[in-house]
């Protein structure tokens, strides 16, 4: 599995590089893409060889930083090549939120706001995190 998850890595590099070389007028929303795929590949190949769940944790927060930067640059991507116009303040609004959302996953391990619990298991010599996921809930 993490041999796999190399090779998507590998790919996703060589995408980045021939897209910034070959490519004369850039978006930048996109070369956002590329780097955010890159990083989300890298966080499942090293959560692939984890052996503890607080190294499994700690990579999996990589994968989700890249998780949140790859979905606010597509949309930004999309919406800049249909030509529609949005206000500058829309991208540091995107980008504040996704980080509001990443401060709460940097909490599992630590508090079970995101995660209420995570143990590993080895499927075909890789490491699988299996996640249980909290449900807020308030009471009067």
């Amino acid at each position: 599995m993490a041999l796999a998850y190399g090779l998507m890595l590998l790919i996703s590099i060589v995408l980045l590089i021939i897209y910034c070389l070959v490519i004369k007028k850039k978006e930048k929303w996109l070369i956002v893409f590329y780097v955010s795929i890159c990083i989300v590949q890298i966080g499942y190949l090293l959560v692939s060889i984890s052996k503890t769940v607080e190294i499994a944790l700690l990579f999996n927060k990589i994968t989700y930083l890249g998780q949140i930067t790859l979905l606010i640059s597509m949309f930004l991507t999309i919406v800049s090549v249909c030509g529609f116009k949005y206000k500058k303040i829309l991208p540091t609004v995107l980008l504040v939120a996704g980080g509001v959302i990443f401060m709460m996953v940097c909490t599992s391990g630590y508090l079970p706001w995101y995660y209420k619990d995570v143990t590993l298991e080895y499927v075909d010599g890789a490491t699988k995190l299996i996640k249980e996921y909290d449900h807020f809930t308030f009471s009067i």
